[in-house]
């Protein structure tokens, strides 16, 4: 895995983050990395686990030249890590992708070269069942020089990291840029990545793919566990957005809650099961109230499960999750 040499015709470098996933890396080795035959991308996994599984499957999948393993201390900010990671890149482009993605390489490699993707700074990239746009036929897309719509339409879709390719230029601008987010980790990325594109312009395109799939072994969500869904979008997520660049116009309220209302996170379904979660309390409340209000979508929704005490709302989200599963079936 040491031995790496990027041929000329490699055009974009996947960097993929992880950590204590070795089940994620190994899927992905099977169904994606494995299978792919072309010429375009090469491959890094930079891992901060706490132990040394991951490298052990990537040893053992004997993947060639186009791999590359990086190591990092586990108690390294992902985030952090992520930014780094991409600042040192050496082909003209990367794409960022969780270790959550599972991508059809072959296919994306033909659809990149069918839209000549070498004309544009940024090209995002989301599944075509999303949820809100599933509706849009598998052809949509947007090709555009305007930075504001650009932001306006696709900025909560980019967020995902396994949803946009960037430019050498655009990644090595954001790496540069992401000191100012350093206290706000979260979306250091995302916004990094557009306070660069206000610097290096340049055409972005957008399109859903078919051959976008989701791994079916991360099923934890890390910001669920630890609590902070709140935390992270409400109050950083709205902090964030006040260090972009005033040609975004990130502050409108509008914007604000679209972003979250687009997530799903502030449903009734998932406020019920942050309450039952523990990441929607009356301490939470208090403590994040003006943040909360400037970026939920739904606050009826939020004070109906602040009512209810917790040990309630527990089973009143049983019930209705099995309504909602009726629901679906019918």
């Amino acid at each position: 895995m040491n031995d790496y040499k990027i041929e000329n015709k490699r055009k974009i470098t996947v960097v993929v983050p992880t950590y204590n996933r070795p089940a994620c890396i190994s899927y992905l080795v099977e169904h994606c990395y494995s299978k792919y035959s072309g010429n375009l991308f090469c491959f890094e996994i930079h891992d901060s686990s706490s132990d040394d599984s991951t490298k052990k499957i990537l040893d053992e999948a004997c993947l060639g030249e186009n791999f590359r393993y990086f190591h990092y201390d586990p108690e390294l900010n992902g985030d952090v890590k992520t930014m780094r990671a991409i600042s040192n890149v050496s082909t003209p482009y990367m794409y960022l992708m969780g270790d959550g993605i599972v991508m059809d390489f072959n296919a994306l490699e033909e659809w990149l070269l069918a839209i000549d993707f070498e004309k544009y700074s940024i090209i995002g990239i989301r599944e075509n069942t999303i949820h809100k746009y599933s509706q849009r036929s598998v052809a949509a897309q947007c090709s555009t020089q305007n930075k504001q719509q650009f932001f306006n339409d696709y900025f909560w879709m980019l967020t995902l990291y396994g949803a946009s390719i960037i430019s050498r230029e655009i990644a090595q601008t954001a790496f540069k840029m992401s000191e100012k987010y350093k206290s706000l980790p979260p979306f250091m990325y995302i916004c990094s990545v557009f306070c660069a594109l206000e610097k290096v312009g340049g055409p972005c395109y957008f399109s859903f793919l078919p051959f976008f799939e989701f791994n079916p072994n991360k099923k934890s969500v890390g910001w669920i566990a630890s609590r902070q869904a709140i935390e992270f979008f409400c109050y950083i997520y709205y902090e964030s957005m006040r260090l972009l660049p005033e040609c975004y116009n990130a502050m409108d309220s509008k914007f604000l809650k679209k972003h979250n209302d687009l997530s799903g996170l502030f449903r009734l379904k998932s406020v019920l099961k942050m309450r039952v979660t523990g990441n929607l309390t009356y301490k939470l409340f208090r403590k994040y109230k003006f943040y909360i209000k400037k970026t939920v979508p739904h606050m009826s929704y939020i004070y109906f499960a602040l009512l209810i005490p917790a040990f309630v709302m527990r089973g009143v989200y049983k019930i209705y999750l099995r309504l909602f599963k009726k629901r679906e079936t019918a």
